[in-house]
């Protein structure tokens, strides 16, 4: 059985809305200034096939984590929760 956890995964520049859903589908992502950010539960195959898909197409990773705490959160609540760890200035 697959654990999952939720992550939070940024890469600079904005992607397009058609190909942030081709490339990363069944996955949340927003743009927040010049940084795009992919949030989702993922196993760990799932983790490292996204992280070779921002390889593959060449896009610079600034930083990928595991969100803290277990709470089951839907996308509109993700964005603000402080499950969700914060760095200053993100």
């Amino acid at each position: 059985m697959a654990l999952y956890s939720r992550y939070e995964i940024r890469i600079v520049g904005r992607l397009d809305e058609t190909v942030a859903a081709a490339v990363f589908g069944g996955l949340t992502v927003r743009a927040r200034d010049d940084v795009t950010v992919i949030r989702g539960e993922l196993d760990q195959a799932g983790l490292h096939g996204v992280l070779e898909r921002i390889r593959s197409l060449q896009l610079e990773l600034v930083d990928a984590r595991r969100a803290r705490g277990f709470p089951h959160l839907d996308a509109a609540q993700w964005h603000d929760s402080p499950y969700t760890e914060r760095r200053p200035g993100w």
